[in-house]
């Protein structure tokens, strides 16, 4: 198994957050250039792939130029496409080269599109239209069969995954724990129902060797790089203790915790005060401190929702920029705008034994308000409800440093493990 950095890791699914912005809770759009070509710039997450390329990546683009039907807007779309490619072939300094074709019928170069799995849409006059690109490197091949221009801002995403995806013989492999219907829902999909598969998971999938555990799953997997603890609520002492060991044995861990999970409610939750996750005991150990009965507002970078009397500011959506990230960490470095929807509060602990890096942060006109009135208030009442601090809050924070066992008497009554550590080296 190669041995990834949690950065590499996190630099991953950065690029996953890209194109989830429907599924999670934050959002980070694409950089787009406001020059009057409005050319695509490359962001420094694609620049560092790009040069870190180890062996020459070979990208071979198609598109049907010959051909007078098309749109304009295609044609201007396609040089648009070929324009970034050449910016990734100067950035990669010679380790990215571009080739390009126009497959007229019956010639050769139409024979190898389809061989590499093109897709080939049709004109009204029966006229075949090739747009698309495969990207190779020694004996891996990954093709882009059709660049959709519904697609346009994801471009970058979908050239650097591309990009990545065929540079990458062995995926890191990590495993996402979480009782909310990440993978869909069968029956409501076959009902017509809904039920989607949450985007995250389709497109995490992409990027990684993934393996999705539930409450009920047995354990941890001993092979993984990241284990992603996605809202875990009512864990038993057993989950608890794997959870734990698995940390302080040296295991990368992504836990995200909710005081009011919407995706859960809309499962149908039995009551609003289950909507909330938390790890209490874990954390405690951990040196962190969170209450999950309370969700973060911010008045300054409130977000504008529509409601029924208007636009509203709306304190609990909370919309961020360059000031409040730490430009000085991998994790954050790349980002320039998230929105958190309805988020909790991190801070450490006094007796912690961990470092606390908070990398993402509230203004100081932030304050707080109880997880239940967010079920049964008005967006103006929880607007007025909002109990400014002055106090800047942290809604994302890596741990890291000796963490002890939650588990100082050793394992729960049941648990045989000979290899329980109490305290991390």
């Amino acid at each position: 198994m190669k041995n990834w950095s949690l950065n590499s890791i996190f630099l991953l699914l950065l690029l996953v957050c890209l194109i989830s912005i429907n599924a999670v809770a934050y959002h980070v759009p694409l950089r787009i250039d406001a020059t009057t070509d409005k050319l695509y710039t490359i962001s420094e997450g694609s620049k560092k792939i790009l040069t870190e390329l180890e062996d020459p990546v070979r990208v071979k683009f198609y598109f049907s130029f010959h051909n007078e039907q098309l749109p304009p807007s295609l044609k201007t779309y396609a040089q648009r496409v070929v324009e970034l490619l050449g910016e990734y072939q100067t950035i990669s300094l010679g380790k990215m080269t571009l080739e390009v074709f126009d497959p007229k019928p019956d010639t050769e170069e139409e024979e190898w599109a389809i061989r590499y799995g093109m897709e080939a849409p049709k004109l009204p006059n029966g006229d075949s239209i090739f747009f698309g690109a495969t990207f190779l490197q020694v004996d891996q091949e990954i093709t882009i069969p059709f660049f959709d221009p519904r697609r346009q801002e994801f471009l970058e995403y979908d050239i650097t995954l591309a990009i990545h995806r065929v540079t990458e013989v062995e995926l890191p492999k990590i495993a996402i724990w979480s009782d909310l219907p990440i993978k869909g829902n069968p029956q409501l999909m076959m009902q017509r129902q809904g039920g989607e598969p949450w985007a995250l998971s389709e497109e995490i999938e992409k990027l990684f060797d993934v393996e999705f555990l539930q409450s009920s799953s047995g354990s941890i997997p001993n092979d993984i790089d990241l284990l992603m603890l996605l809202h875990p609520k009512n864990l038993t002492d057993n989950q608890l203790y794997q959870i734990d060991q698995y940390v302080l044995k040296g295991g990368n861990l992504f836990l995200a915790l909710d005081p009011n999970a919407r995706a859960e409610a809309a499962t149908g939750g039995q009551s609003p005060q289950s909507f909330a996750s938390d790890l209490p005991r874990l954390l405690e150990s951990w040196g962190v401190r969170y209450d999950s009965n309370q969700v973060v507002g911010d008045l300054q970078l409130a977000t504008s929702v529509n409601s029924r009397n208007g636009v509203l500011r709306f304190p609990p959506w909370i919309s961020l920029g360059v000031n409040q990230l730490d430009r000085q960490h991998p994790i954050t470095s790349q980002l320039e705008q998230l929105l958190f929807a309805e988020a909790g509060n991190l801070s450490p602990l006094d007796n912690a034994t961990t470092t606390f890096e908070a990398l993402i942060k509230t203004s100081p006109n932030s304050g707080s308000i109880d997880a239940l009135q967010l079920r049964f208030g008005s967006p103006e009442q929880i607007a007025r409800n909002i109990q400014v601090d002055g106090q800047q809050k942290t809604l994302l924070a890596q741990i890291h440093g000796t963490f002890q066992s939650a588990f100082s008497e050793g394992p729960p009554e049941g648990v045989s493990d000979e290899s329980f550590i109490k305290r991390s080296e």
